[in-house]
């Protein structure tokens, strides 16, 4: 589990990159995989909020290729339990459809949640 996502696992292109489990010189060959066998949209949150920008931009390349209004809820719900590094994925948020972002921020003002009050 990373950032509260459950990859598919961690010999998974998505989940070796999120949990760092590679080196520098497979860095490539596991984008060109991720490419090549994109996982669900949700799957690819945790490589949203990256630094690296390789990875970054592929995940978000990816993310965005797929418009999922699941993942869309998802990453919208990460970014607000998140105190930094929220750039990336107010980005992505830019870039997607209208329509789901206003969906995702439907469905969080349906559904107020103290504890995330600021």
């Amino acid at each position: 589990m990373v950032f509260g996502f459950k990859l598919g696992s961690d010999k998974s292109p998505a989940g070796r990159l999120a949990a760092g489990k590679f080196k520098e010189e497979e860095k490539a060959q596991l984008l060109v995989q991720l490419s090549q066998s994109p996982p669900h949209p949700e799957e690819l949150i945790p490589l949203l909020m990256l630094e690296d920008t390789a990875i970054n931009g592929r995940a978000a390349q990816l993310f965005l290729a797929r418009p999922d209004p699941g993942a869309i809820a998802a990453l919208f719900e990460d970014l607000l339990e998140r105190t930094q590094g929220v750039g990336h994925g107010l980005k992505i948020l830019q870039k997607s459809r209208d329509d789901l972002v206003v969906r995702a921020i439907e469905l969080q003002l349906a559904q107020p949640r103290p504890d995330l009050t600021r």
